[in-house]
C-alpha cells in the first residue's frame, strides 16, 4: 500500500480504500483470514486437494484489479 500511496500521493489508509474499491468484498483480508487458508491447506481436510491454486482475494479475481488500482481516476 505504501508503493500505491506514493504513486498516487495518498496516505496508507486512502491507498487501501483505492485498492479495495473494486474488490467485491470492499475490504482487505484480515491476517487471520489468510492464516485460515494456510491452516486448511496444511490440515487433513485438504488431503484430496492437489494441483490447484487457492484464491483468497475477496472476489478480486472476478474483476481485473491491477490496472484499476493504478489507473487515473478523475
Amino acid at each position: 500500500m505504501d508503493e500505491l500511496g506514493a504513486a498516487k500521493g495518498l496516505d496508507r489508509r486512502a491507498a487501501y480504500e483505492l485498492a479495495t474499491a473494486d474488490v467485491p468484498l470492499r475490504r482487505p483480508a484480515a491476517p487471520e483470514e489468510m492464516a485460515y487458508c494456510c491452516l486448511f491447506l496444511a490440515s487433513d481436510e485438504s488431503s484430496f486437494v492437489s494441483g490447484t491454486t487457492l484464491v483468497a482475494d475477496g472476489g478480486g479475481l472476478a474483476v481485473e484489479l491491477t490496472s484499476r488500482m493504478f489507473a487515473d481516476r478523475t
